[in-house]
């Protein structure tokens, strides 16, 4: 089917609104795949058009940089909207839209679900003991106590 598309130029506007598009969404932490599904084009298309972008600022994105500026305006918000919560402000749904929004904007989420379970590090390890439990005593040892 790929085979029998046809090439088309699209108009400027067009092209230029696209491009508009495909940054907000990669700023959100979208891979190419996610972003072509959205806007109907290839991701062969996105990955164009981004270098189209990348190659317009003239500089390379510091992606750490960019990472802390954005953890840090989103863990203020967070706090904020906690705060208006503690104080009987907002409600707590309020807090977790704002958590939503954060992981969305700083592209936590989408970050990891790209990484393979080998590659993430342990996050939580739980071991298992065998231990003696003193059990409460039962209802009929209750009763014999009280008599």
């Amino acid at each position: 089917m790929a085979a029998n598309r046809k090439r088309t130029s699209i108009p400027t506007d067009l092209k230029e609104e696209l491009i508009n598009r495909i940054t907000v969404m990669k700023l959100e932490g979208e891979n190419n795949h996610t972003i072509a599904n959205e806007l109907g084009m290839s991701w062969v298309t996105v990955d164009k058009y981004w270098d189209e972008i990348l190659e317009r600022s003239g500089v390379q994105i510091d992606a750490i940089k960019l990472i802390k500026e954005r953890r840090m305006v989103t863990d203020r918000l967070v706090g904020k909207s906690i705060k208006n919560f503690y104080s009987g402000v907002s409600p707590i749904r309020d807090v977790a839209i704002a958590m939503e929004l954060a992981d969305k904007y700083n592209g936590v989420s989408a970050s990891l679900a790209t990484e393979t379970p080998e590659k993430l590090p342990a996050m939580l390890s739980i071991e298992v003991q065998n231990v003696d439990v003193e059990l409460p005593p039962v209802e009929r040892q209750l009763e014999q106590v009280q008599y």
